[in-house]
This record gives structure tokens, sequence and C-alpha cells, in this order.
């Protein structure tokens, strides 16, 4: 069984019964991470790129190569932090809708 924070399981207990609560993105987020094989995804290949990144970043010197992978680490980083915007924003309209 999943544990769900308190502020998921009110927001989503009061959406049940036709309330209208305004759900914060963090809160958002917290369900997609719990609930959304996509999201969580997304988070997993983001995390990826950000230790990618972090280990490049501790090299005393960086050739051609690596500077190319560098490059190209934070274009796929940021590709997928829009992807995780997107589905954040797009659960939020649904929520907004209801």
């Amino acid at each position: 069984m999943l544990c769900y924070p308190p502020a998921i399981v009110l927001t989503f207990a009061a959406l049940q019964k036709g309330g209208r609560m305004a759900v914060s993105p963090q809160e958002v987020r917290e369900l997609l991470m719990a609930r959304d094989a996509d999201f969580q995804r997304l988070a997993q290949e983001h995390s990826l790129y950000e230790t990618q990144l972090d280990r490049l970043s501790k090299q005393t010197y960086l050739n051609s190569e690596d500077l190319l992978m560098e490059i190209e680490l934070k274009k796929r980083k940021l590709r997928v932090k829009d992807e995780m915007e997107i589905l954040l924003a797009r659960r939020r309209r649904e929520f907004d809708n209801r």
C-alpha cells in the first residue's frame, strides 16, 4: 500500500466529494510521482542526467568529447524537464476544471 502525504489525501477527498480546492504545484508533482508511470520515468531520466552532469563537473579537465557530452546532457535534461512540466500543467488543468 502506498502512503501519500496528508495534503494529497485531503485534496483527493475534497475533489472526490465535488469540492473545489486549490491544488498546489507541489501536490500535483507528488501525485504524479506516486501514480504516473510516464512522470516517474521522466523524473528518473532527469535524475540520471543530473548525476552524469555532476560527475562531469567534478573532473578537473574536460576534453572536447567531455564538453560535447556536457552540452548533450544539458539538452537532454532540459527536454525531460520540459516534458515533466507539460504533464504537470496538463494535470493541474484537470484539477482546475473539476
